[in-house]
């Protein structure tokens, strides 16, 4: 008997805080010292841990935080220590660069995330998400991305993701496309088919409620561009239902839309085309996949992976988002080789195929930065989550220093955050819940 398929729960395969830590981080509801507690566990299972010398060459886990909170994270000394070259202000981080049509001021680009600011059962952005996409754009990157945006009403399970499938929510996004552009950045919405609706999954939804979410991806892009919006990103990534019809060991379909590469990856292919029809050739659209699955059990072969992403760019994306399944947001990324964990599969994909890219994953330093782009001249942007969660003012900084070493040690507290108070903000900065 085969059984449903359903996405897993990010705590399930991201989050390793233990039970034990949790539970007392929601009776306390102290964020350091349940922070502490449990990177010092982390560090008595792994003291290798506990020798790595980061921020500013502080030794071990716990004392990193003190640093961090004293510091702010300047580590322009320890980045000396570590090796990096001296300051540079001509980096090509931070030249200009196009997605199609669109020109970013940067290379950097806040990148999608689980936001929990959207309300109503539309599921509009609040006057708080809009203020921090707006801060966002501060901080100095050359691009937001907004959390996901579900294309159709019955399809949003939570407030964890928005939504946008009526024109009466056209003056919302128009004041949050407002706030973003006066603060000097473009603004880019993720939009999605979530699947977690018992008649939306893979092995349920209908051929008629495929052709209204295809639809509805092009119905939903109209109103977003109309509303002042720079560019979408389709997320066809992280086991939600588009990537779900890709994946070969979770759809197991029969009809049009299962079995071979061509038929797995029809739909998402269907919702290029209908979107591009829709908005004409001009209006910039991107695409979040997976580069590898990342999960126990095989996935997609390279050349499935190449096939994917060149249908992509020849329905007319114009550019991909290179991300994975199963490992999205790594624990405890402390040094050089914890960090751009996607840049490999970028790589793989840019042998073959000559389509524009942006890298995600453990995006933490300019000059990695410099050296991803020296290797894949495919790639056009670096996008930050957590980063820019947990200093929204980072790209400002690096324009000033080159060498400033981030606070964000990728903890997944923000996570932890989201599980326990269905919520998401960083440890060190809990003024921006």
């Amino acid at each position: 008997m085969r059984l449903a398929w359903k996405r897993p729960r990010l705590h399930l395969f991201i989050f390793k805080i233990p039970d034990r830590i949790k539970r007392a981080y929601a009776r306390e509801n102290n964020f350091r010292k349940t922070l502490e507690v449990f990177c010092m566990e982390e560090g008595k299972k792994n003291k290798a841990i506990t020798r790595r010398a980061f921020i500013g060459g502080t030794v071990g886990v716990a004392g990193a935080l003190g640093a961090m909170s004293v510091l702010g994270g300047c580590a322009t000394a320890g980045a000396a220590a570590a090796g990096w070259p001296p300051h540079r202000a001509d980096s090509p981080i931070f030249q200009p660069t196009r997605i199609g049509s669109l020109e970013l001021k940067n290379k950097m680009i806040r990148a999608a995330m689980a936001e929990f600011r959207f309300t109503g059962e539309l599921g509009s952005p609040t006057p708080a998400l809009i203020q921090m996409w707006g801060d966002d754009a501060a901080g100095g990157v050359g691009m937001v991305m907004t959390g996901g945006i579900s294309v159709l009403k019955d399809d949003i399970p939570e407030t964890f993701f928005g939504g946008f499938s009526d024109p009466s929510q056209i003056p919302l996004y128009r004041e949050a496309a407002d706030t973003v552009h006066r603060n000097g950045a473009k603004l880019c919405a993720q939009i999605m088919m979530v699947g977690e609706r018992p008649h939306l999954m893979v092995d349920t939804i209908s051929r008629e409620d495929i052709q209204r979410a295809v639809n509805g991806f092009a119905q939903t892009t109209v109103m977003l561009r109309d509303a002042g919006f720079d560019a979408i990103n389709f997320h066809f990534a992280h086991g939600y239902l588009v990537a779900r019809f890709w994946s070969h060991f979770i759809n197991t379909r029969t009809d049009e839309y299962g079995g071979s590469a061509e038929n797995r990856a029809r739909f998402a292919f269907e919702v290029v085309e209908a979107t591009r029809r829709a908005v004409g050739r001009d209006f910039p659209i991107t695409a979040k996949i997976n580069g590898n699955e990342h999960t126990i059990r095989p996935g997609s072969s390279q050349e499935e992976t190449n096939f994917y992403v060149q249908g992509l760019a020849d329905r007319g994306v114009d550019a991909v988002e290179v991300s994975g399944a199963g490992g999205a947001a790594r624990l405890d990324i402390l040094s050089k080789e914890d960090q751009n964990y996607f840049s490999r599969d970028a790589r793989m994909i840019a042998r073959s195929v000559n389509v524009p890219l942006m890298l995600t994953g453990g995006i933490r330093n300019v000059m990695l930065m410099e050296e991803a782009l020296r290797h894949n001249n495919n790639i056009v942007a670096f996008g930050m989550a957590r980063t820019i969660l947990a200093e929204p003012e980072l790209p400002n900084i690096w324009q000033g220093n080159t060498n400033y070493n981030p606070r964000c040690i990728a903890c997944n507290f923000c996570l932890a955050e989201l599980v326990a108070h269905r919520r998401v903000v960083c440890v060190l900065d809990q003024n921006r819940a």
